[in-house]
C-alpha cells in the first residue's frame, strides 16, 4: 500500500484499506520449510533484510451505502510500529462506532479494546 489509506470500489461497495502499522517477524516463521541457505539467497537476491520479514497490518472499512463494517481491529500494543488505525480512521472522518451502523470484525482482546476506547461510542 503506497499510502496509509487506499480507497477502492467493488461494484457499488466502497472500501478503504487502512494501514495500522507493521511488525517484524523472523524469516523462519514465514518460510519454515525452506532450507536456510536457499532462504538467505532468495532474500539477498531481492534486497530484503536477512533477519526479518516486515509484515503490514491492514484493516478494511467496507461501506455498502446502508452499513459500514470494520474488518479487523488492528494490532495496537503489539509493537511500537503498530497502532495507527485509530488515527487513520479519524483522518477518514470515522469517529463514531454504533452497533447499528458499524460492525466490528476481528479480535477484541488487547488491540480492539484500545481502539474502541479511543473512539466516541454510544454502543459497541
Amino acid at each position: 500500500m503506497a499510502s496509509n489509506r487506499e480507497h477502492f470500489s467493488v461494484g457499488e461497495i466502497q472500501c478503504i484499506a487502512i494501514n495500522d502499522g507493521t511488525f517484524s517477524y523472523p524469516p523462519d516463521w514465514f518460510f519454515s520449510n525452506v532450507p536456510q541457505e536457499q532462504l538467505q539467497e532468495s532474500l539477498r537476491n531481492r534486497d530484503l533484510p536477512l533477519n526479518q520479514v516486515i509484515s503490514p497490518y491492514t484493516c478494511l472499512v467496507v461501506k455498502t451505502g446502508k452499513h459500514r463494517v470494520l474488518i479487523d481491529t488492528g494490532a495496537d500494543g503489539l509493537a511500537p510500529t503498530t497502532g495507527d488505525l485509530l488515527k487513520h480512521l479519524k483522518a477518514e472522518g470515522i469517529t463514531v462506532f454504533s452497533n447499528r451502523r458499524m460492525s466490528l470484525k476481528g479480535s477484541l482482546d488487547g488491540g480492539g479494546g484500545k481502539l474502541l476506547s479511543g473512539l466516541d461510542s454510544e454502543k459497541v
